[in-house]
């Protein structure tokens, strides 16, 4: 189960797009072209790298590295909490905890493949087809595309991104603490795992929903 603001992230490299056979693609080995920029996020999403999802976006304050850092911690948390999963109880029980993962790469790079881009200098737009998802815009910095995190967080406030700050930290906090429940022998199978997983989840939202309104 991924919140809201992961998904958004998943969805600036993987919008959805209807499901069909899969096939490889091959991994790029710089962030030489727009597309390939997306493709490297997806691949580090997927992977839980923590270091290449940081580096996919463009910062212009330590706060924003702040965001940037948090994003990329729970991307790295989530992924161990999946291969725990899988180690644990298989595949598919890993799909029943974290959703299936590859599945959802394997989408997100097909619907990459079939995107449009513009470019206009240093500046790309990519637009996806078939997807209700918006353009998504990259910069081409010391010769690699990243995306300026302000697309991310346009319109929010300091106190906003604090407190995303806060419910990203817990919810890493909650991957790791659910992944090494798992390694533990805690639930006897991997329905037990998800729903404890989703329902720490459920309370994070909650709780911040709660902040907000008290605020």
């Amino acid at each position: 189960m991924r919140k809201a603001f992961i998904l958004f992230l998943i969805a600036l490299a993987s919008p959805w797009v209807a499901a069909q056979q899969t096939r490889p693609t091959t991994r790029p080995t710089s962030a030489a072209e727009p597309k390939d920029a997306l493709r490297l996020l997806n691949f580090a999403l997927r992977d839980g790298d923590r270091n290449a999802v940081a580096q996919a976006f463009e910062t212009h304050s330590p706060q924003e590295v702040k965001l940037v850092n948090a994003m990329a911690d729970y991307a790295a948390a989530l992924a161990s909490l999946h291969h725990q999963a899988a180690k644990s109880f298989g595949k598919q029980g890993a799909n029943a905890v974290t959703g299936d993962t590859d599945a959802e790469s394997s989408d997100g790079l097909r619907a990459i493949d079939k995107a449009e881009v513009e470019v206009d200098g240093d500046s790309a737009i990519v637009h996806y087809k078939n997807a209700d998802d918006p353009p998504v815009k990259l910069k081409k910095i010391g010769g690699r595309w990243m995306l300026p995190l302000s697309q991310l967080t346009a319109g929010a406030d300091v106190q906003s991104e604090q407190q995303r700050l806060e419910e990203l930290g817990n919810q890493a906090h909650l991957a790791l603490k659910t992944a090494d429940e798992i390694a533990q022998g805690k639930y006897k199978d991997a329905s037990d795992a998800a729903q404890a997983w989703q329902s720490r989840l459920l309370d994070v939202v909650l709780a911040s929903a709660t902040q907000k309104k008290g605020e």
